[in-house]
């Protein structure tokens, strides 16, 4: 298995310099969809490896821009969002096999993510100017400031 990054908060150029972290944020669909991809399936699939001490995994965005130390936040409609770091970054060809129907995204890096380590109630990420709509994997930069200030505050470590 091919690692592409473990090591975080890391830049190769100044190994002096502490990478900030980024924000990727996907959605999960409120319902199941009967065909084709279906994002809440999929997280399904994640909780349930959470839940028997697998590792969680997710694709990166279209542009494969994550890097270990960055955080996913997975986007719940009208519900709230939930806090990930990345841990690893793996090649494409490391898919999940059930993965397998996600056609349009064979191309996308895969990201090993931790448990949820911070939420945030949707009323408090429409507060921040957190995204209303979130139509696919894809950076946060709109409000990313105002989430590294809730994160520094709201989680175990202060690395945000």
């Amino acid at each position: 298995m091919e690692v592409i990054s473990t090591e975080a908060n890391s830049d190769v150029k100044n190994p002096q310099k502490k990478h900030r972290c980024n924000f990727v944020i996907t959605p999960i669909a409120k319902e199941y969809k009967t065909r084709g991809p279906c994002s809440k399936k999929d997280w399904d699939e994640q909780k349930s490896r959470e839940e028997n001490f697998n590792q969680m995994m997710w694709d990166d965005g279209p542009k494969n821009q994550s890097q270990v130390g960055d955080v996913l936040i997975v986007w719940h409609y009208k519900k709230g969002v939930t806090f990930h770091l990345i841990e690893e970054i793996f090649p494409p060809n490391q898919r999940l096999p059930s993965w397998s129907n996600n056609v349009g995204q064979t191309d996308r890096q895969v990201i090993y993510i931790s448990s949820e380590f911070a939420r945030m109630k949707w009323n408090e990420w429409i507060e921040i100017g957190g995204h209303r709509r979130c139509m696919g994997t894809g950076p946060v930069k709109t409000c990313a400031d105002v989430i590294h200030d809730f994160l520094n505050k709201n989680s175990i470590s202060n690395k945000f």
